[in-house]
């Protein structure tokens, strides 16, 4: 099996303008609803196994299609890095190590999320910092 995926570019739009998103399906909390899916039976031999003459090694058994779309007027945030090419506004994942989300969430559920994270982190660090301390002094008694 041999996934292929054909994303086409979009845009956010509102009263302001059209901001084109780079990638936007590689953000994290990106999601689109499944519509559609169809399964298509191959009658005919595949092309590219014909050229590259491995058609007794491959058999194509079918296509299966995959339709996923984003309902128009769906409220969503987009976090990254904006930027201008030739006249017109993109965002995109940030050059550096910064996060890039398209979500349906709002901002302020985005930062409570990344918050309780942060907190979950905060306290691993002061168990491995103890869990160090304890050892080096075990290590300077011995």
């Amino acid at each position: 099996m041999a996934p292929t995926k054909n994303n086409v570019p979009w845009f956010l739009e509102d009263a302001t303008g059209r901001l084109h998103v780079v990638e936007a399906h590689k953000a994290t909390d990106f999601t689109l609803n499944r519509e559609s899916s169809v399964f298509e039976e191959n009658k005919q031999l595949c092309s590219r196994c014909q050229l590259c003459g491995q058609e007794g090694s491959v058999k194509i058994v079918g296509l299966e299609r995959i339709e996923r779309v984003l309902p128009t007027g769906t409220t969503f945030t987009v976090v990254g890095e904006a930027y201008k090419d030739r006249g017109t506004v993109l965002i995109k994942r940030p050059r550096s190590l910064g996060r890039f989300y398209v979500s349906r969430r709002s901002i302020d559920q985005i930062i409570s999320d990344l918050k309780k994270t942060s907190t979950g982190d905060d306290a691993a660090a002061a168990i491995f910092t103890f869990s160090g301390g304890v050892l080096l002094a075990c290590h300077a008694l011995l």
